[in-house]
């Protein structure tokens, strides 16, 4: 029953995640709230959900071999910063993906910036 329970959790959050009118509605303050279980319930949903994608799409969300606890952790320590929690979850783990593929940072201070220029924070 668990095992059903998380297959559904994951497929609505997969679904959430990239509906158009939903694309961007969970953020680094619904990560933080999130529990470990559904953070990992997550971010298997995206990883299954990116499987049926074409390799270029694919290549911008993960990275085969990375474990999802990495993801994670990573997520965790992303949401941390305060600048970062109007961001969108699939950007944070987008920007995520472009860190591990070794990105230099000056590429992804570019990234970062231009996030938070499309998402501010909101007073």
């Amino acid at each position: 029953m668990r095992k059903i329970f998380s297959y559904v959790l994951s497929s609505f959050l997969l679904v959430l995640s990239f509906n158009a009118n939903a694309y961007f509605k969970l953020r680094g303050d619904a990560w933080n709230f999130f529990n470990e279980g559904e953070k990992i319930v997550y971010i298997n949903g995206l990883m299954d959900g990116l499987y049926f994608l074409n390799d270029k799409t694919k290549n911008n969300f993960i990275v085969e071999g990375v474990s999802y606890k990495v993801y994670i952790q990573k997520l965790n320590q992303f949401y941390l910063a305060p600048e970062n929690k109007a961001l969108p979850i699939i950007l944070g783990v987008e920007y995520i993906t472009a860190e591990l593929r070794g990105a230099s940072q000056e590429s992804l201070d570019a990234k970062i910036n231009e996030m938070r220029k499309v998402f501010p924070i909101k007073s």
